[in-house]
């Protein structure tokens, strides 16, 4: 009861926000309170048809043949205000950055931007009510998406590459509670002028927002390429792995796991792939099992985030038929990597994998 109370409060308070204009990337430089900074060049990527068996799926079929990213920027906004829980930035006069957004307008209607969220104290909820935080200048890394790994790697790290271009000791907002991996990429990073986004609202003499690349799971290669070897720099020496050929299992998660792992073993002890649980492994040690890897296959999850620290692999996905998300295809095309998809069946929100298909996708992406 409590939680549905709040959630209706929180979905009341956050419908003013919701009516606010907006301002898209054609806008920005008209804004007389904003300043564009941009950094590197536009960058056009191609996506060619993957590799599948059977009829190709809508979702690939109805891709873009190409995008193209414009060069990064971050805009730095006199008076900036910040709203709700997921850190909506809005101008002084109310026009939501859609940047903020993920340049994507109908995660309007997900972002909390009212004054109270899930308050677990009274305390608490007071707080949120009367409290505005104020910044002299503050970069907002927080965001509706939070701190989930997949958001992090492929949207936060590219971002904080932004915030490095600054050449500022500029405070960095992140959405709480900031994961331990997070964290430790900061600390290797050596950046640790971080603050905590706590408050439900916060104003800025100059607040700083980074670009969103092209929308959540689309990042800008030309970036990712920078993060990239940054991290690996920061986390050097890396730890000795031999695994050429990996499978990502997801045994231990909630959903998307292959339940006839067993039968698939045979297969891939033949093609010498070696099964790994990510969520057993270090930061450190992740990024040095994709950094050496040549052939990456598994069912969709987030742990095919770290193909950003791969050379060169070539990559092949599963999917549940009633998700399909084109995500990794886009980072493997902008990574230039070998990509394939394999439709498994269904077993509730698990998966089933035939070992026939899997031989014969082995065999057409060449995999010997």
């Amino acid at each position: 009861m409590r939680t549905r109370i709040l959630r209706w409060l929180d979905e009341r308070l956050s419908a003013p926000q919701r009516q606010f204009e907006w301002l898209g990337r054609e806008d920005y430089a008209h804004h007389p309170s904003i300043s564009v900074h941009s950094f590197g060049q536009a960058e056009t990527i191609v996506h060619p048809t993957p590799q599948f068996k059977g009829e190709l799926l809508d979702a690939y079929a109805n891709h873009p043949q190409q995008r193209t990213f414009p060069a990064p920027f971050v805009l730095a906004i006199k008076n900036g205000q910040i709203w709700g829980h997921h850190a909506l930035v809005t101008t002084a006069d109310k026009r939501v950055i859609l940047d903020s957004l993920h340049n994507h307008l109908p995660y309007m209607d997900w972002v909390s931007s009212g004054r109270v969220h899930y308050p677990k104290t009274v305390g608490g909820a007071w707080r949120q009510i009367t409290h505005t935080a104020q910044y002299n200048s503050v970069f907002v890394l927080a965001n509706l998406f939070g701190n989930a790994y997949y958001h992090w790697v492929l949207e936060s790290l590219p971002r904080l590459w932004l915030y490095q271009q600054l050449g500022e000791s500029i405070p960095l907002l992140v959405s709480q509670p900031l994961p331990n991996f997070a964290q430790v990429m900061l600390d290797a990073l050596g950046i640790d002028n971080v603050q905590m986004w706590d408050a439900t609202r916060g104003v800025a003499n100059t607040l700083y927002m980074p670009m969103s690349l092209y929308g959540t799971g689309i990042p800008a290669p030309c970036i990712l390429k920078q993060m990239r070897q940054q991290i690996m720099e920061a986390f050097a020496p890396l730890p000795t792995v031999n695994k050429p050929r990996v499978y990502i299992s997801r045994a231990h998660a909630r959903k998307r796991r292959v339940v006839n792992e067993a039968d698939l073993e045979p297969l891939l002890n033949d093609y010498g792939f070696e099964m790994v649980h990510l969520e057993t492994l270090s930061i450190p040690e992740q990024i040095a099992l994709f950094a050496q890897a040549e052939v990456v296959i598994g069912a969709h999850g987030a742990g095919f985030a770290n193909l950003i620290y791969s050379d060169i692999v070539t990559v092949l996905e599963f999917f549940e038929p009633s998700y399909i998300n084109t995500c990794f295809y886009r980072l493997a095309n902008g990574m230039g990597f070998p990509y394939g998809y394999l439709l498994a069946a269904s077993d509730g929100v698990q998966m089933r994998v035939d070992v026939d298909a899997l031989r014969a996708m082995l065999v057409q992406m060449e995999i010997r």
